[in-house]
């Protein structure tokens, strides 16, 4: 049993199916930190570790609302990746304190399956999450409930035809052996075993990108070129407005890639022939397809296998590519995965 690496649908989804979900999360003070500024929530609690201390606890405990948006977030690709909304919670519980230096990890069950009395197209799944610690301390449980879509009614199944040709988008590994027992298994990702020379894959996952995107990823690499901060500038230049700073255009591809590609890494060991076609602006939308160029044994480990993978960006839904790159990879060998202790305790 099994759906495909673009996510279940609601035909997909029935009653009692538990999927433990990869990966986890470890929590930082940072992490806590900014959700509180995004949020203007002050709770002393969360942001000041003396008052903490004060109040009983050995640190700053985890906002709840992060808990609430990690949680729910890791579950996102094995449940409601094709929602079409997300309709309510019936309840929300947190069971023990969360810290920075924590490690979560999510659990869910599916609770009901029901058709849409007012949406033919789709239907309606209530599902369980149950967060874990690394001590497998339970911590935090909810029930949500979505309205999921019906697979030949999904949008993407209709971008998906503008697709590049000789691409797929990856079929669901059932014998990834990391499945833990008693679970359906979930998207995990593929291993070193699971790529084939020649094999063209077409990411699931797409980033539309924003002013806001370029001037915290500039500000944070110290970059003062004028072409990504200063709009007046620009409008002297051929370009005329702000540019997307190249090495995020890069880092946004390999995250687009990475549920497919590096769920398995061991190392990154190089970069090659990387060109830049097109320029990339505020609001453009960035999808990427990669191709398995080579396959090889790893002479220094024998868990590990070497994988050279190019990667193709585009924007204008395919019309426009703006960047290509091929990576050199290590990943692990069937059986050989941290990813097997992680997910079986």
């Amino acid at each position: 049993m099994g759906w495909e690496g673009e996510g279940p649908y609601f035909e997909d989804i029935s009653v009692g199916m538990k999927v433990k979900h990869w990966p986890g999360r470890t929590i930082t003070q940072t992490d806590n930190i900014i959700l509180s500024q995004i949020a203007m929530d002050y709770t002393p609690l969360y942001i000041d570790i003396e008052y903490a201390k004060l109040a009983g606890y050995k640190d700053c405990p985890v906002n709840p609302r992060l808990l609430h948006a990690m949680f729910l977030g890791m579950t996102v690709k094995d449940t409601s990746i094709n929602s079409v909304a997300f309709l309510g919670m019936e309840y929300e519980r947190y069971l023990r304190p969360v810290y920075p230096g924590d490690t979560l990890y999510v659990e869910t069950e599916v609770m009901s399956v029901r058709e849409s009395k007012s949406r033919p197209n789709a239907g309606i799944v209530s599902w369980v999450h149950m967060g874990y610690n690394q001590r497998n301390e339970k911590v935090y449980e909810t029930k949500r409930t979505n309205l999921v879509y019906k697979k030949e009614a999904s949008p993407w199944r209709k971008f998906f035809r503008s697709q590049p040709e000789n691409s797929k988008v990856l079929p669901f590994l059932v014998d990834s052996g990391v499945t833990p027992r008693g679970f359906a298994p979930g998207w995990s990702g593929r291993q070193f075993d699971d790529l084939k020379i020649g094999e063209k894959i077409t990411h699931r996952v797409a980033r539309t990108v924003s002013y806001y995107d370029n001037i915290l990823f500039s500000s944070l690499c110290l970059n003062l070129a004028p072409l990504h901060y200063d709009g007046e500038y620009m409008t002297e230049t051929e370009f005329k407005k702000v540019i997307l700073v190249a090495p995020m255009t890069v880092a946004i591809l390999t995250g687009i890639a990475s549920a497919d590609l590096t769920m398995h890494l061991g190392a990154e060991l190089s970069v090659r022939d990387l060109t830049f076609s097109a320029p990339v602006f505020d609001g453009d939308t960035l999808r990427a397809r990669s191709e398995v160029i080579e396959t090889k044994e790893y002479p220094g480990n024998s868990k590990l296998g070497r994988v050279l993978v190019k990667t193709i960006g585009y924007k204008d839904t395919w019309k426009t590519v703006v960047c290509e790159f091929t990576r050199e990879l290590l990943l692990f060998k069937k059986g050989s995965s941290p990813m097997l202790r992680c997910m079986n305790p």
